[in-house]
């Protein structure tokens, strides 16, 4: 999915790219990790 978004898009300034994708990677690893935290408390329950 990834590729084809980045295919789509006009040549920009990878630099600009790149400080996003830092960003966006940052929100990623921490949604994934509230995501596994809640997952454990859900399995503790069970």
């Amino acid at each position: 999915m990834g590729n084809k978004l980045l295919a789509g898009l006009k040549p920009v300034d990878s630099e600009g790219i790149r400080k996003s994708a830092k960003k966006y990677n940052k929100k990623v690893i921490t949604h994934i990790k509230t995501l596994l935290r809640d997952e454990g408390k859900l399995n503790g329950m069970l």
